[in-house]
C-alpha cells in the first residue's frame, strides 16, 4: 500500500479493496446511482422484479429498489454482500434481499424476472480469462435469458470505451496502442454476446475533495491523489455503456 500526503492507496488491487474495504468500495459505488436513472427511463422498472448481479455493497440494489416492486441483489463476496445486509436492517427495507450468487450460475427459477441487471460487474470478471471466459460468459447470458421472463432484459452496465476510471482514465493509465479493457467488453458484448448499447454521461458527486481522494485516490492510486488535490476535484465524471438485450 502505497503513501501520499497521508492518503493511503491500494493502487488498483481490486481483490483487497473487494474483501477488507468494502466501505469505500461502497463509496466508489456512487458512480452507479446516475445509470439506474438512465435504465428506468429507457426500459421503465416501475413495479418490476429485478435481480441485480454482482449487487456489492448494495449501492445499485437500492437506487433500483426506488423503481422496482423487488430486488435481490447477488454478490458473492461476503464482507460487500455483509454491508448491504447490515444497510437492509437499518433502512428498514422490505422490497430488497441479498443472496450468494455468481454470475455463471444464477440462483434463479426460470421466467421469474422481469430484467437482469449487472452494473460494474459481468462482464468485467470474464473478458481477459480468454477462451474460457467468453465460455463462462455465454452461459451467463443463456442462463440469464431463461431466467428473464418473455419480453425482459438483461441490462448491463459498465464505463464506455476509454473511459474505464471515469475522468481519471488518462492520468492513471498510460495509453496503450490498440483496445483497452472497455474496448474488448465491448467486442464481447456487441459481437459475440448480441448486445445492443446506448451512452449516457453522468457525474458521480462527493462531499469534498478529501472525500473523492479517500475514494478515487485509495483505490487508483497516486496519480490520482495528485491530480484531484492539484485541481480541487470533488466530482469525477463518467461515460456509461449501458448494453441490453431482450429475450
Amino acid at each position: 500500500m502505497c503513501e501520499n500526503r497521508d492518503f493511503p492507496s491500494l493502487e488498483g488491487d481490486w481483490d483487497r479493496l473487494y474483501l477488507e474495504y468494502p466501505d469505500v468500495y461502497d463509496r466508489f459505488a456512487r458512480t452507479t446511482l446516475p445509470a439506474v436513472a438512465a435504465l428506468d427511463e429507457r426500459f421503465d422498472l416501475r413495479n418490476k422484479v429485478l435481480a441485480d448481479v454482482g449487487s456489492g455493497t448494495g449501492c445499485s440494489t437500492f437506487e433500483l429498489a426506488r423503481h422496482a416492486r423487488f430486488v435481490v441483489g447477488l454478490e458473492p463476496w461476503k464482507p460487500m454482500r455483509d454491508v448491504a445486509i447490515g444497510k437492509v436492517r437499518s433502512y428498514g427495507l422490505r422490497n430488497v434481499a441479498f443472496v450468494d450468487g455468481i454470475a455463471e450460475a444464477l440462483p434463479l427459477r426460470p421466467d421469474s424476472i422481469d430484467a437482469i441487471v449487472s452494473i460494474f460487474g459481468f462482464p468485467f470478471w470474464f473478458v481477459d480469462a480468454g477462451q474460457e471466459g467468453q465460455e463462462l460468459a455465454e452461459r451467463f447470458v443463456a442462463d440469464a435469458l431463461g431466467t428473464v421472463k418473455p419480453g425482459g432484459h438483461i441490462l448491463v452496465v459498465g464505463s464506455a470505451p476509454h473511459w474505464g476510471a471515469g475522468e481519471l482514465t488518462e492520468v492513471v493509465w498510460p495509453p496503450i496502442d490498440g483496445p483497452d479493457e472497455s474496448d474488448r467488453i465491448n467486442t464481447l458484448m456487441t459481437q459475440i454476446l448480441g448486445f445492443h448499447y446506448d451512452d449516457v454521461d453522468v457525474v458521480a458527486e462527493y462531499e469534498s475533495v478529501q472525500e473523492a481522494v479517500a475514494t478515487y485516490g485509495f483505490i487508483y492510486g497516486q496519480r490520482a491523489i495528485e491530480y484531484l488535490l492539484a485541481n480541487d476535484i470533488s466530482s469525477i465524471k463518467w461515460k456509461l455503456r449501458i448494453h441490453y438485450r431482450t429475450r
